[in-house]
């Protein structure tokens, strides 16, 4: 879930940030500024791709941890 993943990115836990290109730009823009603050590693999703299209269905968010906080 997008609130799950977000806890988790402003919190400096996600060390891989996946996110769809079906997401609003500003929300993409936004969450990638938090992400660049703690070395986070972004990857965008095209929904052409069957990953992008499964990551879409899920909500656009998702989240390599770090460590299980």
């Amino acid at each position: 879930k997008e609130k799950d993943v977000r806890k988790y990115l402003d919190n400096g836990v996600v060390e891989i940030l996946l996110l769809s290109e079906s997401l609003p730009s500003e929300k993409i823009e936004a969450v990638m500024e938090v992400a660049k603050q703690f070395g986070t590693k972004i990857f965008l999703f095209s929904e052409t791709t069957q990953e992008g299209l499964q990551l879409k269905e899920l909500g656009g968010f998702g989240a390599i941890l770090r460590y299980k906080q």
